[in-house]
């Protein structure tokens, strides 16, 4: 589903067919993708309709050809109920409304779960979801002039994407977390992880603390644990430092959250990382393999880390969605340390390592995804939530 919006009159205006571009919901520097269709498009006889979210300004594309509409945000299916076809980086809730509606598609993914997306995208195809009369833009169809149009966009869009994929960071070292990071001036950095964690959780924590701390592949995080400063069942984040909690938070369907507090410049301020014991007293979760993986995914969250895949495959690594985990699912992996020696191997002028604050607010905000929660404060700020959800 997606937020009630106006349709823009322009759509329904006579002219050349209409593409859709869009750019992810969670920032994660997929603008050349833009860039490259609207290039792509500026000198055929389309109009298209770009959405870039949130966390992407329109400017951030600069000049775009006249036959280009630049939007924060519009409701991509009234574009796609007159679209011919949609361009885009394999997101779940985009390449779900171009199948509905029938729209052929071109992606190109960025990281995370979107390659296995595209992947299962092809082999589905518009036509298992129906086409509208002069979809077909290979044969037959009652609109020639149309289906010649797309043909020649399509081979123009096809080098141009070629073009963006080569500038789109290795799929499996690429899942930051929208940028999101605690700033400071200098590497190595400490994070301190409160412990309001059950002696149940105790090992795993201490076991996460130490894996995350590891120097490999450049990583240059340590992190080390603290008494904790809250109550396990409120679980208040403290400025400058993440607090970590195990309670019965009850059924509520899942079995671990992260929550990081980002300041209008995507700098982390505070983290909370929560262990829901209420699933743990099942004999399904109550093992080694469950609490290690969930505890080392919910800490790894808080350092800005996004899943490397959401699909259920086994990435071999706490940071996926693997539908059975085993041992190698304990504990992060190269790609993880890999991933975090790029997020801080740049240097800010400030620190908010135990010095700023961040809204004080709680819950969880609009979902945008399987798995994320956002919520977004006047002064500019965020609440970013990750759920592990019980299955």
């Amino acid at each position: 589903m997606e937020p009630p919006l106006a349709t823009p009159p322009y759509l329904d205006e006579a002219g050349d067919p209409w593409v859709l571009i869009t750019l992810s919901s969670q920032m994660q520097d997929d603008l050349p993708l833009a860039i490259a269709a609207i290039d792509a498009a500026g000198d055929q006889p389309v109009r298209a309709v770009v959405t870039v979210g949130g966390d992407h300004r329109p400017d951030e594309l600069g000049p775009v050809p006249a036959n280009v509409r630049v939007e924060r945000a519009i409701s991509h299916a009234r574009v796609l109920e007159r679209a011919e076809v949609f361009v885009g980086h394999a997101g779940h809730g985009s390449v779900m409304k171009a199948l509905t509606h029938g729209v052929p598609m071109v992606l190109v993914p960025w990281g995370r779960d979107q390659p296995f997306r595209r992947g299962w995208s092809c082999n589905s195809g518009p036509s298992a979801y129906g086409r509208r009369p002069g979809r077909d833009l290979t044969s037959g169809g009652p609109e020639p002039r149309r289906r010649n149009t797309m043909r020649r966009f399509l081979v123009v869009l096809s080098i141009a994407g070629l073009a963006a994929a080569a500038a789109a960071p290795p799929a499996a070292a690429s899942h930051s977390w929208s940028g999101y990071h605690w700033a400071r001036t200098s590497n190595p950095f400490t994070i301190e992880l409160g412990d309001n964690v059950s002696p149940a959780w105790d090992t795993y924590l201490l076991g996460a603390a130490s894996d995350w701390s590891k120097d490999t592949a450049g990583n240059p995080l340590n992190a080390t644990v603290v008494a904790g400063t809250t109550r396990p069942k409120a679980c208040k984040a403290q400025t400058g430092h993440v607090e970590v909690c195990s309670a019965s938070y009850g059924n509520n369907g899942w079995l671990g959250l992260a929550q990081i507090w980002v300041t209008s410049g995507n700098h982390i301020a505070k983290g909370v990382a929560k262990f829901n014991d209420y699933y743990y007293a099942l004999p399904k979760y109550n093992n080694a393999t469950w609490r290690a993986m969930v505890v080392c995914q919910e800490v790894g969250h808080t350092f800005g880390l996004d899943h490397q895949d959401e699909s259920g495959a086994d990435f071999h690594t706490c940071m996926d969605y693997a539908d059975t985990p085993d041992a190698d699912n304990m504990h992060p992996n190269t790609h993880d340390y890999e991933q975090l020696a790029s997020i801080y191997a740049h240097l800010d002028s400030t620190t908010t390592i135990g010095s700023v604050q961040a809204h004080g607010a709680s819950g969880l905000g609009t979902r945008v995804d399987h798995s994320t929660f956002v919520k977004r404060f006047a002064d500019g700020s965020r609440l970013i939530t990750f759920i592990v959800w019980a299955r």
